[in-house]
């Protein structure tokens, strides 16, 4: 016996996908929801925001914040730790009153007490005079002079000096005139070494980065030279497995990475946090794990009522 077709209802039909598609919206739109509050918290940047650029930190636990701070009462104090002797940079014995103050009479000695005091050295400049060895050779009637340590050749200042100058003026903000007045330098003299430090930094052979290279941006205070005024730039850092290269500049476009590695290809590969200015970069891409693995545990977070999606954030992790 041949069964009829069964009935639709058209009216039912209408309905039931009036609620599929009502259902689909409440599931998109409690995904927003949560995506809104989760970033009111974590600040723009999701997990990935540094502690440092949070607007909003997280409230301690009711179990800490019933606590009360301090020591309980009676407790012994430990007082002021003594130094180790390894710690002690030098050890003055200061005299004392060979009098008594009160009535005139005679101090007996009674020993020393201790106490420690931590002190700043100031920083001043030191002339070295170095007496280079040289050696006559008796069969090619050659002079060969022993180099001077820690110095450029024909350099006038250590490197030590350049980098506390490098360091103080273009990173910390210290002024040209307070660096000359601390150190005894002519103005003259300290550009100039500035500018020949520039020069010989100015170029990073890229022959080396043939294997695997680490690519990240940082806020950072920049200052020109001459300028009184330090403003925001972007820090931009390359590093190889032997080698370090930091870039300043007032912006983070793709022009800053470009003019590190060039128009040609390159065999390595280039690690990064997927940001858009380094697919300019010639050569293979590599995704920071980390970063993609917080942007996956984002999606679990964002979207806590899709069995598949919770599913996927499981199991990658571990895959």
């Amino acid at each position: 016996m041949r069964l009829p077709p069964p009935h639709h209802c058209a009216d039912c039909l209408h309905k039931q996908r009036q609620i599929d598609r009502l259902q689909e919206e409440v599931i998109r739109l409690k995904a927003r929801l949560r995506y809104q509050e989760r970033t009111a918290k974590e600040a723009p940047f999701g997990s990935a925001t540094p502690s440092a650029k949070r607007s909003v930190k997280p409230n301690s636990l009711a179990d800490n914040q019933a606590k009360q701070g301090g020591a309980r009462p009676g407790h012994a104090g430990h007082g002021r730790r003594w130094p180790q002797p390894e710690e002690v940079t030098r050890t003055v014995r200061v005299p004392g009153l060979q009098t008594c103050p009160n009535c005139g009479a005679p101090l007996q000695p009674k020993g020393f007490k201790r106490r420690t005091v931590i002190e700043v050295v100031p920083v001043q400049k030191e002339v070295i005079a170095y007496e280079l060895e040289q050696g006559d050779c008796a069969r090619c009637h050659r002079v060969f002079t022993a180099p001077a340590p820690g110095v450029f050749a024909k350099g006038l200042f250590g490197n030590r000096l350049l980098a506390y100058v490098a360091e103080e003026h273009y990173v910390q903000g210290t002024t040209l005139g307070r660096l000359t007045r601390q150190l005894g330098l002519h103005r003259g003299s300290r550009v100039g070494a500035m500018q020949a430090l520039a020069a010989r930094l100015g170029r990073v052979d890229m022959s080396d980065w043939s294997r695997s290279i680490g690519a990240r941006r940082s806020g950072t205070r920049t200052r020109r030279a001459g300028a009184t005024m330090a403003k925001t730039g972007m820090r931009g850092s390359f590093a190889p497995c032997s080698l370090s290269l930091f870039r300043f500049r007032q912006s983070r476009a793709a022009k800053v990475a470009l003019a590190v590695f060039g128009l040609e290809r390159l065999s390595g590969t280039l690690g990064g946090d997927r940001y858009a200015g380094y697919n300019q970069v010639l050569c293979a891409l590599q995704y920071c794990y980390a970063h993609l693995l917080r942007e996956v545990q984002d999606l679990g977070k964002e979207s806590a009522q899709q069995a598949e999606v919770l599913k996927f954030v499981a199991v990658l992790p571990r895959s």
